[in-house]
């Protein structure tokens, strides 16, 4: 991953320091409504450049936020795989100067019903 330097942080405590891809899978596949309802990556340091949030905010369902440069994007899916797919992708690109993301479309995956974002 093109990230360097950043560390993953759950909502019960725990943290991984530059966790691989499959360290952020577990992260988000042990989210659960008692008491580990978030995990926050961002670079280390006062003041990150960007963060990325995993949220599980329904029964199963997950919200992403990448905040960026004073940009927000939000995402929803229902999906686990493509949540870790959506953080992987976009952490591929954190750190590398060659790579200049565009802004994100906030699109709800398909099969989130009554969702209104």
């Amino acid at each position: 991953m093109a990230a360097k330097n950043y560390g993953a942080d759950t909502d019960d405590g725990y943290r991984i320091d530059d966790p691989s891809p499959e360290a952020i899978a577990v992260l988000i596949a042990e989210l659960h409504p008692a008491d580990n309802t978030f995990v926050t990556i961002k670079p280390d340091g006062g003041s990150p450049a960007w963060c990325a949030s995993v949220s599980l905010i329904g029964e199963d369902l997950y919200q992403i936020e990448y905040r960026e440069g004073g940009e927000l994007s939000i995402t929803t899916y229902a999906d686990p795989d493509e949540v870790v797919d959506d953080v992987i992708q976009w952490l591929e690109t954190r750190g590398d100067p060659t790579s200049a993301p565009g802004p994100r479309e906030s699109v709800p995956s398909p099969g989130v019903p009554g969702l209104d974002l």
